[in-house]
């Protein structure tokens, strides 16, 4: 279970969450909705370890994990993969796939997730080896495949978030992100925060 309690985050002098509170239960898929600007990335860059909260506690388990590194959250179990083609475009499909189990030590394990992600996603198998940047839709300024992109941003867990989230479903949890919150205690949206 994963327990949000009076969460407040700033960038500088500027508050951007005050005092969020919100329980995601066990084996569910929920949803964080909100307008631009509400404060949702802020949210999960804490949840992540991306940004260390001003105060609040962001309980894993029950063990409380504010302010600790992204590589010490991950282990617990919560993962963040950023919306868009965030890829390391030099690498290819497989290797990309492969950052998502960087921090586990069992490979039977990651194995048997791997080949779960390809069964789900063909189109990954038929395109592991190819980089990762040419193997994306083209895009403005991707004509010569990422040959001079940079990573911006850090893609957390994306095959252990990607089988955990249809494990649940399965398991009866929601089965997309369009569901709105489901089976999640929220006190105080983002956007009530600022």
């Amino acid at each position: 279970m994963l327990e949000v309690e009076h969460l407040a985050v700033s960038y500088g002098p500027t508050r951007i969450l005050e005092d969020v509170s919100f329980t995601v239960p066990a084996r569910r898929v929920v949803a964080l909705l909100g307008g631009n600007g509400s404060g949702k990335t802020t949210v999960l860059n804490a949840l992540s370890g991306m940004v260390r909260p001003r105060a609040g506690a962001v309980r894993i388990a029950g063990t409380d994990c504010a302010g600790r590194r992204p590589d010490e959250i991950l282990r617990r179990g919560v993962a963040q993969v950023p919306q868009g083609r965030e890829v390391f475009a030099t690498m290819t499909v497989a290797e990309n796939l492969e950052m998502g189990a960087f921090t586990r030590r069992d490979p039977d394990g990651v194995r048997r997730d791997r080949e779960h992600v390809l069964a789900l996603f063909p189109r990954l198998r038929e395109k592991a080896r190819r980089r990762a940047a040419c193997a994306a839709k083209p895009r403005a300024g991707s004509r010569n495949c990422g040959t001079k992109a940079t990573k911006k941003a850090i893609d957390f867990g994306l095959s252990a978030v990607t089988t955990k989230a249809s494990r649940a479903a399965r398991r009866g949890g929601s089965g997309g992100a369009a569901a709105a919150a489901t089976g999640a205690r929220q006190s105080r949206s983002p956007s009530q925060a600022r």
